[in-house]
């Protein structure tokens, strides 16, 4: 479809959409070989890796700083795309920002994630 198109905005979106795409058959594809194998070591091709218990203090604290930090990039995209409303027809510009939120969601989420499992039992 992105090849044969001329339209370089739908290109463009069907671009992203192929990053994203490739992106998660990787994971699939290393999480299918995690299972197979049941650790990363003895997989013959890439294997997502296990979740040590316990992160240094040091990386708990830089964890928790970059969430808060996805956390105030969110308000601040929020506000970003209020502005963009009146170009929602004329441009991808409020799409873009809409992505970019989930993005960052996504981002806040794995952070979340690390503070949880992270820290020694």
């Amino acid at each position: 479809m992105a090849s044969t198109t001329s339209n370089e905005g739908a290109k463009y979106l069907i671009g992203l959409i192929l990053e994203d795409e490739r992106r998660h058959h990787r994971l699939l594809a290393e999480m299918a070989n995690a299972m197979a194998w049941g650790s990363t070591s003895g997989a013959p091709g890439p294997a997502l890796p296990g979740i040590s218990q316990g992160i240094d203090k040091e990386l708990s604290a830089h964890t928790k700083r970059l969430r808060e930090a996805e956390e105030a990039d969110s308000r601040e995209l929020r506000q970003f795309g209020k502005r963009l409303r009146p170009f929602a027809d004329t441009t991808s510009w409020a799409l873009i920002i809409d992505l970019m939120l989930l993005d960052t969601e996504k981002h806040a989420t794995i952070l979340r994630f690390l503070e949880k499992h992270g820290h020694s039992r």
